[in-house]
């Protein structure tokens, strides 16, 4: 699944589709100098990221409230294979449940608001193991004129980089 405002290099996706983990997520290491040309204020876009030292995931997309506390950033590439998609299913179901029982969990949104960060960490609550792919950059999001202008001058300077 690949977030449809997002462009990668093709190593970035090899990344994520050599890990044979049922659920693994590209997370870009270098993220902070590309945060902090896109957005005045990094600190209000950027979401909490933090992982075990086994490399799984234990924390994602929650509001940060210091820049030095984020490990690496999600890029909105995932992968789900074999049992990871039924994780995935048993997830959405769930929230679908509370949703109509019109219970508030803090992992979910409303279900026409809900951010695939948000499915993820509930999964991270049901107690499914999340395999970080790390990359050091490689990638570029296009939320705005800014964001499309900052893309221009990363590939103009020599491309998206590869990732290690």
């Amino acid at each position: 699944m690949s977030y449809g405002d997002i462009a990668y290099t093709p190593e970035v996706l090899q990344r994520v589709l050599a890990d044979p983990a049922p659920i693994v997520v590209a997370v870009d290491r270098g993220w902070r100098s590309l945060l902090e040309e896109r957005f005045d204020d990094p600190l209000g876009d950027a979401e909490t990221l933090a992982m075990d030292d086994g490399g799984f995931v234990t924390e994602i997309g929650q509001k940060a409230t210091s820049l030095d506390v984020i490990e690496a950033q999600y890029i909105g590439l995932v992968a789900f294979r074999g049992p990871g998609v039924g994780a995935l299913v048993d997830a959405y179901r769930a929230a679908q449940q509370q949703e109509r029982e019109g219970k508030c969990r803090s992992t979910y949104r409303n279900l026409d608001r809900l951010y695939m960060t948000d499915l993820l960490q509930g999964l991270i609550g049901r107690g499914a193991k999340i395999k970080a792919a790390p990359i050091d950059r490689g990638w570029v999001e296009i939320d705005s004129a800014r964001d499309l202008a900052v893309a221009e001058r990363v590939v103009r300077d020599g491309g998206l980089g590869t990732p290690p």
